[in-house]
């Protein structure tokens, strides 16, 4: 690991290491810290750092690494191992009757479709960067009145399509897929889909098309969500 100009506890240390005239070709020990010629540290134990912290150069960590806020990443990462995660779920809340506006910033969030009054939703405008957004809808809770509806910006056509079962009739599946001008996915908790156990997925495959796929649970005679 590179030596972090901010590392404060390490830079007290440094004086001391230049009056017995460590700072030769030989590798040297500070309360721990291993500090080679060439500036590079290594950390036996634990390193707890406050504030933000600019490393340059490739990092090697070994054993757990744990973020408290937001670790912000720039370039091509790695990692080997077990990676253990949570997506960020979402309780929109809001009302049908004001659409939910949602920002490629929100990118891979679970978003909750939780009240019976339905919810509306937009989808960002996307470009050529924001190939890779992406949102997950889940149905937890039957739409009764109003729609749940996710309607795309102009030109963000959608693709793709969706897998529709009966809740209550045995092996009764269709499947629906937009007709390659359609940019709005409406469902009334009916015909159309959006019963409890819904869930949906919006990917952003290009810089004019999002992908929709997902498992509807409808009733009665289904209909395609797309217009």
């Amino acid at each position: 690991m590179a030596l972090p100009t901010a590392g404060k506890c390490i830079e007290q240390h440094l004086p001391i290491v230049k009056q017995q005239g460590l700072n030769t070709l030989k590798a040297s020990n500070l309360a721990g810290f291993l500090v080679d010629a060439s500036g590079n540290v290594t950390v036996p134990g634990t390193l707890a750092v406050t504030g933000a912290q600019t490393f340059t150069g490739d990092q090697a960590i070994t054993g757990a690494l744990t973020v408290g806020t937001t670790l912000g990443v720039t370039g091509a990462s790695t990692l080997t191992g077990a990676v253990n995660y949570k997506r960020q779920v979402t309780n929109t809340g809001g009302a049908y009757a004001t659409p939910i506006a949602l920002t490629v910033a929100q990118s891979g969030r679970v978003l909750l479709v939780n009240d019976a009054a339905g919810l509306d939703f937009t989808l960002p405008a996307v470009g050529a960067g924001d190939v890779g957004t992406h949102f997950k809808f889940v149905v937890t809770v039957t739409v009764s009145s109003n729609n749940f509806r996710v309607t795309a910006a102009s030109g963000d056509l959608l693709f793709g399509g969706l897998a529709y079962h009966d809740f209550d009739t045995a092996d009764k599946t269709q499947f629906f897929a937009p007709d390659g001008n359609d940019l709005i996915m409406t469902m009334n908790g009916s015909t159309t889909g959006g019963k409890q156990g819904t869930w949906v997925e919006f990917i952003c495959s290009s810089a004019t098309q999002w992908l929709v796929t997902g498992v509807v649970a409808a009733d009665g005679t289904m209909a395609t969500p797309f217009s």
